[in-house]
């Protein structure tokens, strides 16, 4: 079995990453190549990972210095891909404040697939109290494959030919992009001006910092774009107003965004806001119109199991409340 199974290589890159290099190392030791790009570190990251590697002589770790400027975190991928072996055949590109599974090696070994580019996989968000579950596309196979774009870069390929794993490969705390995020996003504006996905991204930071008028002036940017992707952007505004504690605004965005893409976590997102405003009957409905959805696609499920677990239990307490919401 070893024999026939793939290569993994792992690529990331550190700039004082002191409090988190351990734990990452640790979780990605089985690696069969470890790839780390010193993008300018000052602290004692340089240093605790010699030490790891004099303490684990077994473990393939590189390490290459880089300067690049002006800043871009599409190059700072691409120098680490570029540093692979080529007898890798799966990369995992990597945070440092990301971890991989303990079981991460036998989950891709089931899953590889020759003639596949990318992976689709879940991870784990730890952020205030709360852990949120997304997806990401960061495995890709070892040719054919380069990132793009100044910040939110994204993984290019030669073919779109992608596969999903219902598993979650890591899991990582809060991070942010430690450089000039807005400035960065204003050079990807630059560089695709008819494109609505970074003034996606722009909206989203705005948000973030609780520039609410200008976060809606941004979306409504990208909505006059020609193939905006309107499901998306009704969303994020959604979220807007959300944050802004208008709710039936937000509901109002969440049903247009539904319109465009009848997608279950936005009736998911609906039960929410309707849960939290005491409308519990209308919240269970929306729930049932989500689980419909996702049994519908249980082949290709969307969800890992302790998501469709927490949305059951989700159901059954607002069908509880709905039913006391009728009774009075």
């Amino acid at each position: 079995m070893d024999i026939a199974r793939p290569k993994y290589g792992v690529y990331a890159f550190f700039i004082n990453h002191e409090s988190l290099i351990l734990n990452f190392l640790n979780s990605i030791k089985d690696a069969d190549e470890i790839i780390l790009c010193n993008a300018g570190s000052i602290d004692n990251t340089s240093r605790m990972i010699e030490t790891f590697i004099s303490e684990n002589p077994k473990v393939n770790i590189k390490v290459y210095p880089v300067y690049i400027s002006p800043w871009r975190y599409d190059d700072i991928r691409n120098i680490g891909l570029s540093l692979v072996s080529r007898s890798i055949d799966l990369c995992i590109c990597m945070n440092i404040e990301e971890n991989l599974v303990p079981e991460w090696k036998t989950i891709l070994d089931s899953y590889y697939e020759p003639g596949k580019a990318i992976y689709e996989y879940y991870v784990e968000e730890e952020k205030e109290d709360s852990v949120n579950t997304t997806t990401e596309r960061k495995i890709h196979r070892n040719r054919g494959c380069f990132w793009k774009y100044p910040v939110y870069e994204r993984l290019i390929t030669e073919e779109e030919n992608t596969l999903l794993i219902p598993h979650v490969i890591k899991k990582k705390t809060c991070w942010d992009y430690e450089h000039n995020v807005i400035g960065l996003l204003e050079q990807y504006i630059k560089e695709e001006p008819q494109s609505w996905v970074p003034l996606f991204h722009l909206a989203r930071v705005l948000l973030d910092r609780g520039n609410h008028k200008e976060a809606h002036q941004t979306i409504n940017r990208a909505i006059q774009l020609d193939g905006c992707d309107k499901s998306e952007l009704y969303e994020l505004k959604a979220k807007i107003y959300l944050s802004q504690g208008l709710s039936e605004e937000a509901l109002h965005y969440l049903s247009r965004a539904i319109i465009y893409k009848n997608k279950f976590h936005l009736y998911i997102e609906q039960a929410k806001i309707l849960s939290g405003v005491n409308r519990h009957l209308e919240a269970y409905v929306c729930l049932k119109k989500a689980k419909e959805l996702l049994m519908s696609q249980i082949d290709h499920p969307s969800l890992p199991v302790s998501d469709i677990t927490k949305l059951e239990s989700f159901m059954e307490a607002e069908k509880e409340l709905a039913l006391e919401e009728m009774n009075s």
